[in-house]
């Protein structure tokens, strides 16, 4: 990923409250707001071994990517909705972390 300092110094740096899942969407969506335009480049090839750097703990890791679903909403959008609508985002994200974790532990349905 390649960022103008200049965007930078607009959108600011990472989010450090997020931890490993979440914090380039935060940090695109911030530079987006900030009237920079985010340019893909479908030609570069990168091997990436999902769950590489996680796989010693299968439920921080679950955890995480859940919490950075949840963050995400409430840094951005909580203030856009009513409270039903965020209520039925957070539950989603709850029943979505509990299957997860479920499936995690006892393997997939068959």
């Amino acid at each position: 990923m390649m960022v103008r300092t200049e965007a930078i110094q607009q959108a600011g740096l990472l989010d450090e409250e997020f931890f490993m899942y979440g914090e380039d969407i935060d940090w695109c969506y911030r530079i987006k707001q900030a009237g920079w335009e985010i340019h893909y480049y479908p030609y570069t090839q990168i091997i990436h071994y999902k769950g590489a750097s996680d796989r010693r703990k299968p439920f921080k890791i679950i955890y995480e990517f859940h919490r950075a679903m949840y963050l995400f909403h409430r840094k951005h959008y909580r203030k856009k909705y009513s409270f039903f609508v965020n209520g039925m985002v957070y539950a989603g994200i709850a029943v979505k972390l509990s299957a997860s974790l479920l499936l995690n532990r006892f393997g997939s349905v068959r």
